[in-house]
C-alpha cells in the first residue's frame, strides 16, 4: 500500500516546483519588456538627437533660399532704376535678415518705395507733356517738380499737382500764343490746320483765333505762311447766291456730277455780273441863240436826240466816249448786281441764268487747281 504521507509530500513538492517555474517565467517576461522599452528609448533618443542636429541646418538652408528669391524680386522691382541707392540699402537688409518675416517686411517697404517713385515719375512726365518745349521756361513746372521730389506720400503729390495745375496751364498756354504771334508777325495771310480743318486767315484774324484756343489745340496747330495772288473766276448765280461783297471770305469747291471737293478758301476783291442783252435810251434837248452883226436876235430851236442801244457792251463804250451821258449811265447802272440781288430777296424771284465774274485773292499754290474751270464747275460757300 502507498504511504499517504509520501503522496502528500510529493504534491507539496510539485506545487513548489510549479510556483518556482511561474516566478521564473514572470521574471523573464519582465526582463524582455524592460529590454524592449530600453531599446525603444535608445532608438528614440538617437532619432531625437539626430533631428535636433538636422532642423537648424534645414532652417538655415530655407532662409538662404528665401533671401536669394527676395533679392531677385528686389532687382525686378528696381529694373527701371538700377542706379537707385535704395536698391543697395534694401539688398543689405535682406542679406542681414534672420527670419522670413524680416525679409517680407523689407520687400513690402521696397514695393511702397517703388510705387511712390513711379507715381512721382508719372506726374512729372505729365507736367513735361503739358509744357512741351517750354518746360525749362516755366516757373510753375520747376516749382511743382521740386516739391514733388520732396513729397513722402501719393496724397501729398496729388495735392501739389492740383494746387499748381491751373497756374501752369495758363502759363504754358500764354507761351504758345505769344510764340505764334511773334513767329508770324510779318505774315499777311496764313493757312491754319486745326482739328483736321483747314482755314485761311489774315494775320489779325489769326491772332484773334489762337487767343480763343485751348492749350491742347494750340499744341496741335499747324500753321503755314501763304502768298496770295489775284484770280478771276466765273460762276453761275445758282452756285453762288448773291454776289459776294469785297472782303468776303469764301470756300471754293469744284463740282463733278453730284460730288464736290474743296479747292481752297479765297477773299473776294471785286464782283461783277454778266448781264444779258439790255436796251438803253437817252434823250436831250438844245436851245440855240443866233447873232447877226453883233446884234442879238432871239431865236430858239429845240432839238430832241434819242439814243437807243442794245447790248451792255455798246452802252458802256458809248458812255465812255461821250455818246451817252457818262454820269447818267453811271447813276442808272451803279451797283446793278447788288440792286438786282436786293430785288430778288424782296420778291423771292431768282434769275438762275445769271453768271457772276468774281475777282479773288487765293493762295498761290492753289492757282493751278482753279485755272480752266468753267462757270458750271465752280461753287462757293460764304464764310460768316
Amino acid at each position: 500500500m502507498v504511504d499517504p504521507d509520501k503522496i502528500k509530500k510529493l504534491k507539496e513538492r510539485s506545487k513548489k516546483s510549479i510556483k518556482s517555474a511561474n516566478i521564473t517565467h514572470y521574471l523573464l517576461i519582465i526582463i524582455i519588456v524592460i529590454f524592449g522599452v530600453f531599446t525603444v528609448y535608445i532608438v528614440y533618443s538617437n532619432m531625437a538627437s539626430q533631428k535636433e542636429k538636422t532642423v537648424p541646418v534645414e532652417i538655415g538652408i530655407n532662409l538662404e533660399k528665401q533671401k536669394t528669391s527676395a533679392i531677385n524680386s528686389l532687382n525686378q522691382m528696381f529694373s527701371k532704376y538700377p542706379d537707385d541707392p535704395m536698391l543697395g540699402v534694401y539688398r543689405n537688409e535682406i542679406l542681414s535678415a534672420t527670419s522670413p518675416n524680416e525679409i517680407k517686411d523689407v520687400l513690402n517697404r521696397a514695393a511702397e518705395y517703388i510705387k511712390l517713385k513711379e507715381y512721382k515719375e508719372n506726374i512729372k512726365n505729365q507736367i513735361k507733356n503739358i509744357c512741351g518745349d517750354f518746360y525749362y521756361q516755366s516757373k510753375y513746372a520747376l516749382k511743382m517738380v521740386g516739391e514733388i521730389d520732396k513729397a513722402k506720400t501719393i496724397d501729398e503729390i496729388s495735392n501739389i499737382y492740383n494746387k499748381y495745375y491751373p497756374y501752369l496751364y495758363n502759363e504754358i498756354r500764354d507761351f504758345y500764343v505769344n510764340k505764334y504771334i511773334t513767329e508770324y508777325s510779318q505774315a499777311q495771310y496764313l493757312r491754319v490746320i486745326s482739328d483736321g480743318n483747314e482755314r485761311l486767315y489774315s494775320y489779325i484774324e489769326f491772332v484773334d483765333f489762337i487767343k480763343n484756343l485751348d492749350l491742347e489745340s494750340l499744341k496741335k496747330l499747324k500753321v503755314y505762311e501763304v502768298k496770295m495772288v489775284y484770280i478771276i473766276l466765273p460762276i453761275l448765280a445758282k452756285n453762288c447766291g448773291d454776289i459776294p461783297k469785297p472782303g468776303s471770305k469764301v470756300i471754293i469747291y469744284k463740282l463733278s456730277g453730284k460730288n464736290s471737293s474743296k479747292i481752297t478758301e479765297g477773299i473776294i476783291t471785286k464782283g461783277y455780273i454778266i448781264v444779258p442783252d439790255i436796251s438803253y435810251s437817252e434823250s436831250s434837248s438844245k436851245s440855240v441863240s443866233l447873232n447877226d452883226n453883233g446884234e442879238t436876235e432871239s431865236a430858239s430851236e429845240t432839238k430832241s436826240v434819242t439814243y437807243s442801244l442794245k447790248g451792255i457792251n455798246f452802252i458802256l463804250h458809248s458812255a465812255v466816249i461821250g455818246k451817252l451821258n457818262y454820269y447818267e449811265v453811271l447813276q442808272k447802272l451803279k451797283n446793278y448786281g447788288y440792286r438786282l440781288n436786293e430785288i430778288e430777296d424782296k420778291t423771292g424771284i431768282f434769275d438762275d441764268k445769271l453768271v457772276y465774274l468774281l475777282e479773288l485773292k487765293v493762295p498761290s499754290d492753289k492757282v493751278n487747281n482753279l485755272l480752266g474751270l468753267s462757270d458750271k464747275e465752280v461753287a462757293i460757300a460764304k464764310i460768316k
